[in-house]
C-alpha cells in the first residue's frame, strides 16, 4: 500500500510495507510525556458501523496505522463501554488500561493465560464485585480510586507513576471528550474513512467546550482514506 503524506511538506510517497519504520517515525510522539486520542470515524462524523463497531470502518492500512500508534504508546487507555460494544483484544505489545465505573466488563475477549502486568483496570471500590464477576480469570492489577466518576488527571497520574509516559486512548467518546475537557489531551489522530453512515454515534458528542488545534500531518493512501493528527492547544 502507497501512502502520501500531504502535509507538513511537499507531498511524500511511502511504502507502508518496506518503511514501516518511517510510518511510525511520523508518529513519534512531541514529547516524553504524551497523551492522544485515536479514532476512526465516516466523512459524516459517525464512528461506529450499523453493527455499532469501528471495525467496519477501517481497513487493513488503518489496522497498520494503529499498529504503528501502538508501538510509540507505553499503554492504551479505554472506557468501560468500548470493552462492551468492541470486545476489545489485548494489544499485541503494549499494556492495556481500561476505565470503568461500574465495574462491567462483560464482552471483553482477553485471555486468561497472561502476565497480570499487561492489564490496569482503574475502578472505584464499590464495583469491585461486579468486576471479578464480569472480567473472570483475566489477571490484572486493579487501581481502586474514588467513584463512581473517577477523576481522570488521577489515573493519567497514576499511569505515569506507574511508567507509562505515553498514552493513547482509543475510545470511547464520553472517556475521550472528558479527557479533552479535562486540558489532557496533547494531539488528536483521526483517521476519515470515505464512507457515509448516517445515523450512529458520532465523534466527541459528549464535549463541552471549543478547543482550538493545529494540523501537524495529513496522510493520503490508495483508497482515499486519509489520515490526520492535530496538537490540541491546552
Amino acid at each position: 500500500m502507497k501512502l502520501r503524506q500531504l502535509y507538513p511538506h511537499s507531498p511524500v510517497e511511502i511504502d507502508l510495507e518496506a518503511q514501516l519504520d518511517v510510518v511510525r517515525e511520523l508518529y513519534r510522539p512531541i514529547d516524553s510525556h504524551w497523551l492522544r486520542l485515536n479514532f476512526v470515524a465516516s466523512i459524516d462524523g459517525v464512528i461506529a458501523d450499523s453493527n455499532g463497531i469501528s471495525d467496519g470502518l477501517s481497513s487493513r492500512t488503518d489496522r497498520r496505522i494503529l499498529g504503528s500508534i501502538r508501538a510509540n504508546s507505553d499503554v492504551v487507555l479505554i472506557g468501560a463501554a468500548s470493552v462492551r460494544a468492541e470486545g476489545y483484544f489485548l494489544p499485541r505489545d503494549t499494556a492495556l488500561a481500561i476505565v470503568t465505573g461500574g465495574g462491567d466488563l462483560s464482552g471483553h475477549r482477553i485471555p486468561t493465560g497472561i502476565s497480570k502486568e499487561r492489564i490496569i483496570v482503574f475502578c472505584p471500590e464499590e464495583s469491585s464485585l461486579k468486576l471479578t464477576e464480569t472480567f473472570g480469570e483475566v489477571p490484572f492489577r486493579r487501581q481502586t480510586l474514588p467513584g463512581p466518576r473517577m477523576n481522570l488527571k488521577l489515573i493519567v497520574d497514576r499511569l505515569r507513576d506507574l511508567g507509562y509516559s505515553s498514552i493513547v486512548c482509543e475510545g470511547g467518546s464520553q472517556l475521550a471528550g472528558e479527557l479533552l475537557e479535562s486540558d489532557l489531551v496533547d494531539e488528536i489522530c483521526l483517521t476519515i474513512s470515505p464512507t457515509l453512515v448516517g445515523a450512529g454515534p458520532s465523534l466527541l458528542s459528549s464535549l463541552e467546550s471549543t478547543h482550538d488545534l493545529k494540523l501537524r500531518q495529513i496522510i493520503l493512501d490508495e483508497d482515499s482514506f486519509l489520515y490526520g493528527s492535530w496538537l490540541v492547544s491546552n
